[in-house]
């Protein structure tokens, strides 16, 4: 062999010796069977070019492949032993290696054994997956606007731990060991007779938190209005929020003695709606039938509606018209209280007679028929005759040209009220 075949043959050589170290280091087993899931994640660091491995209860199931951004997730390819089911309910967080971060690596949990298991290519969405907060994140809440907020609310509380604030701690202290004994069988009631009650309300409370931050937009404002509240009750030490406290014993037992009427009437009203549910149940029948009449009173409403506008048409007109009424009212008041407090007496009163005085009046005024009846009855008057004679002058023709009004005297001896008001107006003969 030449010279430069030895050459090219070394240099092959040491290619290929290069190579597989390289594989070795990458994959030791480069001819072993894999399977493929993506893990869905909203944000990933820390993943370097070594390090790349999946484990499983700490140790080695895969290497974690390509790393894609689609929209707003990010999708991991992750090579695993496919000796080892992966189910539909699998986690897989991002860890870093050391606690000063460094390369990251993600630690897969496969699932429950009752799920079903996921094919080459299955996704397990963002849902199940999760990225460690690097120590960067978590100090960045130090800002200096936090701090400030820190250093305020230490003050606020150091002002609140002086004098009976820290009297008050240390006889809380004293008698934590007692509380402590009375809230273990308390504790122990709320386990529930499962034992699982109390986990149950604690992942309800768990997606009550959840639900909560998802209303983050909404909670920015809450919390800044709350923290104006707060520094309002730091006004002046505390002093006010205090005395409110003093003195919320004394209302709250004043509630507590207020409070039996209002549960006796709130008695009362749930048997009076008790009582009510019979009749309550019958009128529901009644205003079916009802429908009928109210379809046949809606045209009628309608036709009203004209009506209405006129009469509003009246109203208004009356309403331009009430001064000259109420003139014309105080013009004739005068009259009418004469005719109320005389005219009208006088004539419903009795005659010495024994008859009303209208009545006399009425056969006086009537012409000659009046001179035809009796005015008396023989029980008034053994000699019954005329007590008013009605005379009547004749024309130079011979016909009747007029009635003469009785005298006024013959009228007062009916009443003399009556012929007092009469005379004035002319309707009898002075």
């Amino acid at each position: 062999m030449s010279v430069a075949g030895r050459r090219l043959l070394g240099i092959a050589v040491i290619v290929c010796a290069a190579g597989l170290i390289v594989l070795g280091a990458t994959r030791p087993t480069p001819f072993k069977d894999s399977k493929t899931v993506v893990a869905e994640f909203e944000r990933v660091q820390g993943l370097g070019r070594i390090d790349r491995n999946v484990r499983i209860g700490g140790g080695n199931a895969g290497e974690i492949g390509d790393v894609e951004r689609q929209g707003d997730k990010v999708l991991v390819r992750l090579e695993i032993d496919p000796d080892i089911p992966i189910r539909t309910d699998a986690r897989a967080h991002l860890r870093p290696h050391t606690l000063f971060e460094g390369s990251a690596f993600i630690d897969l949990h496969p699932g429950s054994p009752s799920a079903e298991e996921l094919t080459d290519g299955d996704v397990i969405p963002s849902e199940q997956t999760s990225t460690y907060v690097s120590l960067d994140e978590a100090t960045r809440v130090l800002n200096e606007k936090n701090r400030e907020t820190l250093k305020a609310l230490v003050r606020s509380q150091a002002k609140l731990l002086r004098g009976e604030g820290i009297r008050g701690l240390r006889t809380t202290l004293k008698r934590a060991p007692q509380l402590f004994r009375e809230l273990g069988p308390t504790a122990r009631a709320l386990q529930g007779p499962g034992r699982d009650e109390l986990s149950g309300a604690i992942s309800g409370f768990a997606d009550t938190v959840d639900a909560v931050a998802s209303r983050e937009a909404d909670l920015v404002p809450f919390a800044q209005r709350a923290n104006r509240t707060v520094g309002a009750l730091r006004v002046d030490a505390g002093q006010p929020l205090d005395a409110a406290l003093a003195a919320l014993p004394g209302a709250l037992e004043e509630l507590a003695a207020a409070g039996e009427p209002v549960t006796q009437l709130l008695e009362r009203v749930a048997r009076l709606g008790t009582k009510l549910q019979p009749a309550a149940r019958e009128l529901g029948p009644l205003l079916r039938s009802s429908r009928p009449l109210l379809k046949r009173i809606t045209p009628t409403i309608t036709e009203t509606t004209p009506l209405i506008a006129g009469l509003r048409t009246v109203l208004a007109r009356a309403t331009d018209a009430a001064p000259e009424l109420r003139r014309a009212v105080d013009a004739m008041r005068p009259g009418v209280r004469v005719l109320t407090d005389s005219l009208l007496p006088a004539i419903n009163s009795t005659s010495r007679f024994g008859i009303p005085v209208y009545a006399q009046l009425a056969q006086a005024f009537t012409g000659g028929g009046a001179a035809a009846r009796p005015f008396q009855t023989p029980e008034q008057n053994a000699s019954a005759g005329h007590i008013i004679r009605v005379g009547a002058y004749i024309d130079p023709d011979g016909t009747v040209g007029g009635i003469v009004p009785p005298s006024c005297d013959t009228i007062a001896m009916l009443s003399q009220v009556l012929a007092d008001q009469l005379e004035p107006l002319g309707l009898c003969d002075a």
